[in-house]
């Protein structure tokens, strides 16, 4: 295997992978670092066994199993001629994509397609994307352009495989370094890639996606043992035992205190799972209601929208949190984003019931739900977009320049 193929390559003007979430960071990988391959996938494609990539002698699993979208269907690619280095891919990679069904045309050349990848935290991994440009109509570059979101972080905007190639049939990669943060139980957690289209795309470019796990600080690859849970009998047969114990001691007071506050807690906990389980319940039936009365944006779509949540894009703020003025491609519609934040009074209860009255209450003359995204510890409402302002500021306005306001009726 060629030195610089996952490793950095040394005087070669090679920056390195570029760090997820640290614009213009690069991360270098040395040679003493360990790699352990966890996934490498053919996008749209079929298995690829060891003996086709010839050299390599690498396999490549079928895709299918990751993907997130459902209405796609394989389309292979009629490779006349390309340029390519065997030792960085297979030729039959770069011959199939995904491409989305559907009759009306717009909705096609409009993309999003998303892969869900399980892995292990509290290590940083190296993600490979392979692309190729194999449309001989596109001659220019910014033809077909789309962003790359790695866990709904913004990693590429504007991506353009004939800018970074040089030109048709040549394949390149684009590395990053993505640092998966949590508590190393042994717990497997979902990394979200995504590709998004900017322009008007027929089909995907992405042909090939590569997964490595790097090792840490004490050079090493391994998760640590799961922690199990104490089992309930296991914890019920301590507490008899610290009991029988208490009887045998000469302090009657001490050990029917131990008592009363063994059946305390117990009664305590038993009311608490109960209040959980239906206030989760209440939730969960909200949620269902609302889902079938209203779009669910993905968090992706919102951060893309307004560019990460900007300060630039702040139309207003609250006791909620603050309001966001975005573009939404997938609706082409300019919106108001509201988020709510993390230290507003407001919970979960408040923001389904605000979803569910609004449902209710429909006029004309109000400003209408569009949709909402619930995702990653994320409540988010999206409101049409008022360009005039709301009647508030309109009234205050007139008031301040002294001029009298009639009355509006509710017609």
């Amino acid at each position: 295997m060629p030195t610089g193929l996952y490793y950095t390559p040394d005087g070669a003007g090679y920056l390195g992978a570029g760090v997820l979430g640290q614009k213009n960071q690069f991360h270098s990988i040395v040679n003493t670092t360990a790699l352990e391959l966890t996934h490498r996938l053919n996008i749209g494609g079929s298995f690829i066994s060891s003996v086709e990539d010839f050299g390599m002698f690498r396999s490549w699993i079928d895709d299918t199993n990751y993907l997130l979208e459902s209405s796609v269907h394989r389309v292979n690619h009629q490779v006349h001629r390309i340029k390519y280095a065997a030792f960085v891919a297979p030729l039959k990679l770069y011959q199939t994509s995904w491409k989305k069904t559907g009759g009306n045309i717009r909705v096609n050349q409009m993309y999003n397609f998303t892969w869900k990848i399980p892995v292990e935290l509290g290590f940083q991994y190296l993600v490979r994307l392979h692309f190729c440009e194999l449309d001989d109509g596109m001659a220019e570059s910014e033809q077909r352009e789309f962003s790359v979101l790695i866990n709904n972080q913004i990693a590429e905007t504007k991506a353009d495989v004939m800018r970074w190639s040089s030109g048709y049939g040549t394949p390149v990669y684009r590395d990053y370094m993505v640092k998966m943060q949590g508590d190393k139980e042994g717990s497997k957690y979902d990394m979200l890639i995504s590709i998004q289209s900017v322009n008007e795309l027929v089909f995907g470019l992405l042909s090939g996606l590569e997964i490595f796990k790097l090792s840490n600080l004490n050079n090493s690859l391994a998760s640590p043992h799961p922690k199990f849970p104490i089992r309930v009998s296991d914890s019920w047969n301590l507490r008899i035992k610290k009991l029988f114990l208490a009887f045998g001691q000469s302090n009657v007071i001490v050990t029917g205190m131990t008592i009363l506050i063994v059946v305390v807690n117990v009664v305590v906990y038993n009311l608490r799972q109960t209040w959980e389980e239906k206030f989760y319940l209440e939730n969960d039936t909200q949620a269902a209601r609302t889902e079938t009365s209203y779009h669910r944006f993905s968090l992706a779509e919102i951060k893309l929208a307004t560019q990460n949540f900007s300060d630039t894009f702040v139309i207003g703020r609250g006791g909620f949190g603050k309001v966001y003025k975005g573009f939404i491609r997938s609706i082409s519609k300019d919106v108001a984003v509201k988020r709510l934040s993390l230290y507003s009074r407001q919970g979960a209860r408040e923001f389904w019931t605000e979803i569910e009255t609004l449902s209710k209450l429909r006029h004309v003359h109000l400003v209408s739900l569009l949709g909402y995204c619930n995702e990653n510890q994320e409540m988010i409402l999206v409101y049409e977009y008022m360009p005039c302002g709301t009647l508030a500021d309109n009234l205050y306005k007139l008031i301040r320049k002294g001029k009298d306001i009639a009355p509006l009726i509710w017609e």
